[in-house]
């Protein structure tokens, strides 16, 4: 059983959101469920947050820590692309 997820082009302006899930099924019957969430802008949801967070004390959804994170296993792909 297999399942891909598609977000296609997420900042382009003015596109909806669409996140496309393809799956196989026990049965072996092939599923595809096509998810829109909002018709807002993706950037324009990011900056809300962002807004939120710095004049709102909202917590961040993804910290510092996670960007590090995020940061170290993006170099480790690349090492490993390298060798």
């Amino acid at each position: 059983m297999w399942r891909v997820m598609l977000i296609p082009r997420p900042y382009v302006k003015g596109l909806p959101i669409k996140l496309t899930i393809q799956s196989q099924l026990p049965s072996g019957d092939y599923s595809e469920q096509i998810i829109r969430p909002t018709y807002t802008d993706p950037y324009v949801l990011e900056m809300r947050e962002f807004y939120a967070a710095v004049v709102d004390g909202k917590p961040y959804k993804t910290t510092p820590a996670d960007a590090k994170n995020d940061t170290v296993l993006a170099n480790m792909i690349m090492a490993a692309l390298v060798d």
